[in-house]
Protein backbone atom coordinates (compact mmCIF):
# COMPACT_ATOMS: atom_id res chain seq x y z
CA UNK A 1 0.00 0.00 0.00
CA UNK A 2 1.37 3.19 -1.01
CA UNK A 3 1.39 6.34 1.49
CA UNK A 4 2.70 9.15 0.72
CA UNK A 5 3.27 11.41 3.85
CA UNK A 6 6.03 13.89 2.44
CA UNK A 7 3.54 16.35 3.40
CA UNK A 8 2.36 15.47 6.66
CA UNK A 9 6.52 14.74 7.60
CA UNK A 10 7.44 18.40 6.43
CA UNK A 11 4.54 19.80 8.49
CA UNK A 12 5.82 18.23 11.35
CA UNK A 13 9.54 19.57 10.98
CA UNK A 14 8.14 23.14 9.93
CA UNK A 15 6.33 22.86 13.37
CA UNK A 16 9.32 21.47 15.36
CA UNK A 17 11.19 24.36 13.68
CA UNK A 18 8.64 27.07 14.60
CA UNK A 19 8.53 25.69 17.98
CA UNK A 20 12.17 26.27 19.23
CA UNK A 21 12.05 29.56 20.58
CA UNK A 22 8.89 28.42 23.02
CA UNK A 23 10.93 25.01 23.72
CA UNK A 24 12.64 25.88 27.04
CA UNK A 25 11.02 25.40 30.01
CA UNK A 26 7.97 22.93 28.31
CA UNK A 27 9.26 19.93 29.85
CA UNK A 28 8.29 17.98 33.14
CA UNK A 29 11.95 17.97 34.90
CA UNK A 30 11.97 14.16 36.43
CA UNK A 31 15.75 14.42 36.99
CA UNK A 32 17.67 14.96 40.39
CA UNK A 33 20.58 16.87 41.90
CA UNK A 34 23.88 15.06 40.23
CA UNK A 35 27.20 14.42 42.09
CA UNK A 36 29.67 16.87 42.71
CA UNK A 37 31.38 18.09 39.57
CA UNK A 38 29.34 15.86 36.80
CA UNK A 39 28.82 17.38 33.88
CA UNK A 40 24.76 17.81 33.61
CA UNK A 41 23.54 16.59 30.35
CA UNK A 42 19.66 16.73 29.72
CA UNK A 43 17.63 14.33 27.23
CA UNK A 44 14.01 15.45 26.04
CA UNK A 45 11.61 12.22 25.83
CA UNK A 46 7.72 12.28 24.86
CA UNK A 47 6.81 10.85 27.84
CA UNK A 48 7.75 8.30 30.35
CA UNK A 49 6.96 4.96 29.56
CA UNK A 50 8.58 1.28 28.88
CA UNK A 51 9.45 2.66 26.12
CA UNK A 52 11.94 5.16 27.55
CA UNK A 53 12.68 2.76 30.37
CA UNK A 54 16.43 2.84 29.62
CA UNK A 55 16.64 6.81 31.40
CA UNK A 56 14.95 6.14 34.84
CA UNK A 57 16.59 2.67 35.07
CA UNK A 58 20.08 5.07 34.62
CA UNK A 59 18.59 7.68 36.82
CA UNK A 60 17.20 5.56 39.70
CA UNK A 61 20.59 3.43 39.61
CA UNK A 62 22.66 6.14 39.71
CA UNK A 63 24.65 4.53 36.58
CA UNK A 64 25.58 7.73 35.02
CA UNK A 65 27.25 8.96 37.96
CA UNK A 66 30.08 6.84 37.67
CA UNK A 67 30.74 8.25 34.40
CA UNK A 68 30.94 12.06 35.40
CA UNK A 69 27.33 12.71 34.13
CA UNK A 70 24.15 13.85 35.74
CA UNK A 71 21.65 12.82 34.15
CA UNK A 72 18.40 15.08 33.56
CA UNK A 73 15.39 13.77 32.32
CA UNK A 74 12.62 16.37 30.11
CA UNK A 75 9.38 14.52 30.34
CA UNK A 76 7.37 16.23 27.45
CA UNK A 77 3.49 15.86 26.98
CA UNK A 78 3.99 15.03 23.04
CA UNK A 79 6.77 13.91 20.33
CA UNK A 80 6.38 17.09 18.93
CA UNK A 81 8.20 19.31 21.64
CA UNK A 82 11.17 16.99 21.53
CA UNK A 83 12.95 18.55 19.09
CA UNK A 84 12.31 21.69 19.56
CA UNK A 85 14.03 21.43 22.77
CA UNK A 86 17.09 20.34 21.67
CA UNK A 87 16.63 23.06 18.55
CA UNK A 88 16.36 25.60 21.44
CA UNK A 89 19.00 24.49 23.32
CA UNK A 90 17.44 23.42 26.84
CA UNK A 91 18.47 19.82 25.80
CA UNK A 92 21.14 18.40 24.94
CA UNK A 93 20.01 15.03 24.02
CA UNK A 94 16.78 14.21 22.37
CA UNK A 95 15.10 10.60 21.73
CA UNK A 96 12.94 11.11 18.64
CA UNK A 97 10.68 8.47 16.65
CA UNK A 98 13.55 7.32 14.03
CA UNK A 99 12.18 8.55 11.12
CA UNK A 100 11.35 11.84 12.87
CA UNK A 101 15.28 12.29 13.71
CA UNK A 102 16.20 11.73 9.82
CA UNK A 103 13.40 13.78 8.84
CA UNK A 104 14.65 16.43 11.18
CA UNK A 105 18.15 16.17 9.41
CA UNK A 106 17.05 16.88 6.28
CA UNK A 107 15.54 20.58 7.69
CA UNK A 108 18.36 21.07 10.33
CA UNK A 109 21.72 19.79 8.60
CA UNK A 110 23.55 20.24 12.00
CA UNK A 111 21.72 17.34 14.11
CA UNK A 112 22.95 13.28 14.36
CA UNK A 113 21.83 10.27 15.58
CA UNK A 114 24.57 8.75 17.79
CA UNK A 115 22.47 5.95 19.54
CA UNK A 116 19.75 3.48 18.51
CA UNK A 117 17.66 3.15 21.17
CA UNK A 118 14.76 1.10 20.60
CA UNK A 119 14.37 -1.77 17.99
CA UNK A 120 11.19 -2.98 16.28
CA UNK A 121 8.26 -1.92 18.39
CA UNK A 122 7.08 -2.77 21.80
CA UNK A 123 3.39 -1.95 20.67
CA UNK A 124 0.00 -3.49 20.27
CA UNK A 125 -3.15 -2.18 19.22
CA UNK A 126 -6.13 -1.95 21.60
CA UNK A 127 -9.42 -1.23 20.66
CA UNK A 128 -12.38 -0.48 22.51
CA UNK A 129 -14.94 -3.03 23.64
CA UNK A 130 -17.13 -3.93 20.48
CA UNK A 131 -13.96 -3.59 18.20
CA UNK A 132 -12.88 -6.90 17.14
CA UNK A 133 -10.57 -6.42 14.36
CA UNK A 134 -8.26 -4.31 12.85
CA UNK A 135 -10.57 -4.14 10.01
CA UNK A 136 -13.42 -2.95 12.73
CA UNK A 137 -11.17 0.58 12.88
CA UNK A 138 -12.20 1.57 9.14
CA UNK A 139 -13.67 5.26 9.66
CA UNK A 140 -13.29 5.25 13.42
CA UNK A 141 -9.97 7.50 15.65
CA UNK A 142 -6.78 6.20 16.71
CA UNK A 143 -5.14 8.07 19.33
CA UNK A 144 -1.26 8.55 19.01
CA UNK A 145 1.40 10.83 20.61
CA UNK A 146 1.62 13.16 17.48
CA UNK A 147 0.03 12.79 14.11
CA UNK A 148 2.29 12.62 11.55
CA UNK A 149 5.27 12.20 13.41
CA UNK A 150 5.83 9.78 16.25
CA UNK A 151 6.88 6.32 16.37
CA UNK A 152 3.20 4.93 17.35
CA UNK A 153 1.89 6.97 14.14
CA UNK A 154 4.95 5.36 11.87
CA UNK A 155 3.62 2.14 13.28
CA UNK A 156 0.33 2.21 13.30
CA UNK A 157 0.06 2.96 9.36
CA UNK A 158 2.83 0.15 9.09
CA UNK A 159 0.54 -2.39 11.02
CA UNK A 160 -3.15 -0.96 9.22
CA UNK A 161 -1.83 -0.97 6.13
CA UNK A 162 -0.84 -4.39 6.14
CA UNK A 163 -3.92 -5.24 7.51
CA UNK A 164 -5.60 -3.44 4.44
CA UNK A 165 -6.39 0.03 5.97
CA UNK A 166 -5.06 3.07 4.05
CA UNK A 167 -3.80 5.93 5.80
CA UNK A 168 -7.08 7.75 5.27
CA UNK A 169 -9.43 5.02 6.55
CA UNK A 170 -8.46 6.04 9.93
CA UNK A 171 -8.58 9.14 11.85
CA UNK A 172 -5.22 9.92 13.75
CA UNK A 173 -5.73 11.83 16.69
CA UNK A 174 -2.78 13.63 18.78
CA UNK A 175 -3.49 11.91 21.88
CA UNK A 176 -0.25 13.42 23.53
CA UNK A 177 1.35 11.35 26.79
CA UNK A 178 0.51 7.42 27.04
CA UNK A 179 -1.61 8.52 30.16
CA UNK A 180 -3.92 10.71 28.38
CA UNK A 181 -4.15 8.49 25.15
CA UNK A 182 -5.02 5.30 27.78
CA UNK A 183 -7.46 7.95 29.30
CA UNK A 184 -9.28 8.78 26.10
CA UNK A 185 -9.95 5.41 25.20
CA UNK A 186 -11.10 4.34 28.34
CA UNK A 187 -13.63 7.36 28.35
CA UNK A 188 -15.18 6.20 24.59
CA UNK A 189 -13.12 9.19 23.30
CA UNK A 190 -11.29 7.42 20.28
CA UNK A 191 -11.25 3.89 19.34
CA UNK A 192 -8.32 2.41 19.49
CA UNK A 193 -4.71 3.24 20.93
CA UNK A 194 -1.17 1.87 20.53
CA UNK A 195 0.66 0.77 23.40
CA UNK A 196 2.50 -1.71 25.58
CA UNK A 197 2.53 -3.26 29.04
CA UNK A 198 1.49 -2.52 31.58
CA UNK A 199 -0.88 0.05 30.27
CA UNK A 200 -2.07 -2.74 27.61
CA UNK A 201 -3.52 -4.99 31.22
CA UNK A 202 -4.77 -1.74 32.43
CA UNK A 203 -6.62 -1.43 29.51
CA UNK A 204 -7.80 -4.70 28.92
CA UNK A 205 -9.00 -5.30 32.05
CA UNK A 206 -11.60 -3.25 31.43
CA UNK A 207 -13.00 -5.32 28.32
CA UNK A 208 -10.93 -3.57 25.87
CA UNK A 209 -9.39 -6.18 23.57
CA UNK A 210 -5.99 -6.27 21.54
CA UNK A 211 -6.51 -6.61 18.02
CA UNK A 212 -2.51 -7.43 17.08
CA UNK A 213 0.83 -6.66 17.92
CA UNK A 214 2.97 -4.39 15.23
CA UNK A 215 6.03 -6.38 16.04
CA UNK A 216 4.59 -9.05 13.86
CA UNK A 217 5.28 -7.30 10.67
CA UNK A 218 8.98 -8.42 10.09
CA UNK A 219 10.07 -5.22 8.56
CA UNK A 220 8.55 -4.06 12.17
CA UNK A 221 10.78 -5.88 14.51
CA UNK A 222 14.06 -5.02 12.41
CA UNK A 223 13.36 -1.55 12.21
CA UNK A 224 14.91 1.13 14.44
CA UNK A 225 12.28 2.61 16.48
CA UNK A 226 14.15 5.06 18.92
CA UNK A 227 17.10 6.82 18.40
CA UNK A 228 18.88 9.66 20.19
CA UNK A 229 20.20 12.64 18.44
CA UNK A 230 22.78 15.67 19.55
CA UNK A 231 24.02 18.59 18.14
CA UNK A 232 26.80 18.33 15.68
CA UNK A 233 28.12 21.24 17.13
CA UNK A 234 27.56 20.27 20.58
CA UNK A 235 28.74 17.32 20.49
CA UNK A 236 31.83 18.30 18.88
CA UNK A 237 32.56 21.06 21.13
CA UNK A 238 31.59 17.92 24.24
CA UNK A 239 33.17 15.17 22.57
CA UNK A 240 34.24 13.65 26.21
CA UNK A 241 30.71 14.31 27.30
CA UNK A 242 29.47 12.43 24.92
CA UNK A 243 31.60 9.84 25.03
CA UNK A 244 30.88 9.33 28.64
CA UNK A 245 27.16 9.51 28.05
CA UNK A 246 27.52 6.50 25.37
CA UNK A 247 29.26 4.68 28.25
CA UNK A 248 26.40 5.05 30.59
CA UNK A 249 24.12 3.98 28.01
CA UNK A 250 26.17 0.97 27.49
CA UNK A 251 26.44 0.44 31.25
CA UNK A 252 22.76 0.59 31.76
CA UNK A 253 21.69 -1.73 28.44
CA UNK A 254 24.58 -4.13 30.11
CA UNK A 255 22.59 -3.81 34.12
CA UNK A 256 19.14 -3.99 32.54
CA UNK A 257 20.02 -6.86 30.85
CA UNK A 258 22.31 -8.93 33.65
CA UNK A 259 19.80 -12.01 35.54
CA UNK A 260 21.20 -10.81 38.78
CA UNK A 261 19.41 -7.34 38.35
CA UNK A 262 16.31 -8.46 37.78
CA UNK A 263 14.48 -7.63 40.75
CA UNK A 264 16.23 -3.69 41.00
CA UNK A 265 14.77 -3.32 37.45
CA UNK A 266 11.60 -4.80 38.11
CA UNK A 267 11.36 -2.81 41.57
CA UNK A 268 12.44 0.54 39.44
CA UNK A 269 9.72 -0.35 36.62
CA UNK A 270 6.98 -0.90 39.34
CA UNK A 271 7.83 2.51 41.00
CA UNK A 272 7.94 4.67 37.85
CA UNK A 273 5.40 3.08 35.81
CA UNK A 274 3.12 2.97 38.79
CA UNK A 275 2.09 -0.80 38.77
CA UNK A 276 2.28 -3.94 40.88
CA UNK A 277 5.21 -6.32 41.01
CA UNK A 278 3.65 -8.36 38.09
CA UNK A 279 2.89 -5.69 35.84
CA UNK A 280 6.05 -4.74 36.37
CA UNK A 281 7.64 -8.13 36.01
CA UNK A 282 5.71 -8.42 32.38
CA UNK A 283 7.32 -5.05 31.47
CA UNK A 284 10.70 -6.58 32.21
CA UNK A 285 10.00 -9.76 29.46
CA UNK A 286 8.51 -8.14 27.27
CA UNK A 287 10.90 -5.35 26.46
CA UNK A 288 14.22 -6.55 28.12
CA UNK A 289 13.98 -10.21 26.94
CA UNK A 290 11.76 -9.78 23.82
CA UNK A 291 11.97 -6.49 22.00
CA UNK A 292 15.16 -5.28 22.63
CA UNK A 293 16.87 -8.89 22.13
CA UNK A 294 18.49 -7.57 18.78
CA UNK A 295 19.23 -3.79 19.76
CA UNK A 296 23.19 -3.94 19.64
CA UNK A 297 24.79 -3.80 23.30
CA UNK A 298 27.05 -0.55 21.80
CA UNK A 299 24.32 1.63 20.74
CA UNK A 300 25.70 1.38 17.09
CA UNK A 301 22.85 2.20 14.68
CA UNK A 302 22.81 -0.29 11.56
CA UNK A 303 21.98 0.62 7.60
CA UNK A 304 19.35 -2.18 7.66
CA UNK A 305 17.59 -1.38 10.97
CA UNK A 306 17.08 2.52 9.63
CA UNK A 307 16.33 1.68 6.32
CA UNK A 308 13.18 -0.39 6.94
CA UNK A 309 12.58 2.40 9.42
CA UNK A 310 12.33 4.91 7.22
CA UNK A 311 10.78 2.27 4.39
CA UNK A 312 7.41 2.19 7.08
CA UNK A 313 7.50 5.98 7.32
CA UNK A 314 8.26 6.71 3.69
CA UNK A 315 10.36 9.68 4.84
CA UNK A 316 11.52 11.04 1.60
CA UNK A 317 15.15 11.82 -0.28
CA UNK A 318 16.72 9.20 1.71
CA UNK A 319 18.55 5.86 0.26
CA UNK A 320 20.90 3.41 1.49
CA UNK A 321 23.68 4.73 0.10
CA UNK A 322 22.98 8.21 2.26
CA UNK A 323 21.98 6.69 5.18
CA UNK A 324 25.86 7.39 6.63
CA UNK A 325 25.03 11.11 6.82
CA UNK A 326 22.45 10.91 9.53
CA UNK A 327 24.81 8.65 12.11
CA UNK A 328 27.79 8.88 14.01
CA UNK A 329 28.51 5.76 14.95
CA UNK A 330 32.05 6.77 16.39
CA UNK A 331 30.91 7.96 19.99
CA UNK A 332 29.22 4.50 20.36
CA UNK A 333 32.36 2.67 19.35
CA UNK A 334 34.84 4.92 21.17
CA UNK A 335 32.38 4.08 24.08
CA UNK A 336 32.39 0.69 23.59
CA UNK A 337 36.14 0.86 24.18
CA UNK A 338 36.19 1.49 27.65
CA UNK A 339 32.48 -0.35 29.27
CA UNK A 340 33.73 -3.63 26.55
CA UNK A 341 30.66 -3.47 25.18
CA UNK A 342 30.24 -5.95 21.97
CA UNK A 343 28.54 -5.15 19.14
CA UNK A 344 26.34 -8.25 17.94
CA UNK A 345 27.90 -10.37 15.44
CA UNK A 346 24.92 -9.89 12.98
CA UNK A 347 25.57 -6.27 12.82
CA UNK A 348 27.19 -4.21 9.95
CA UNK A 349 27.14 -0.71 11.92
CA UNK A 350 27.27 2.32 9.65
CA UNK A 351 30.36 4.51 10.42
Amino acid sequence: MARNIKTLVAGALAATVALTSAACGNGSDSGGGGAAGAQTVSIGISSLNASHMWEFIARDEGIFSKYGINLKLVVFQGASQVLPSLLGGSTQVSEPSAPQAVAAMQKQPGLKIVVGSLMGSPLSVVGRKGINSIADLKGKKVSVNAAGSSSDYYSALAYFGAHGLSKTDVTYVTGGATSARVSALLSGAVDAVLCSPPDIERLTKTGNKVLGNVNDLPDQKNALAYALMVKSSWAQANHDTVVKFLEGYQATLAFMRDPANHDKVVADIAKELNTDAQGADDVYTYFIKDAEANLDPTGAVTVPSLTLALKAAEVPSVTESTLSGYVDNSFAQEGAQATGATPLASSSATS
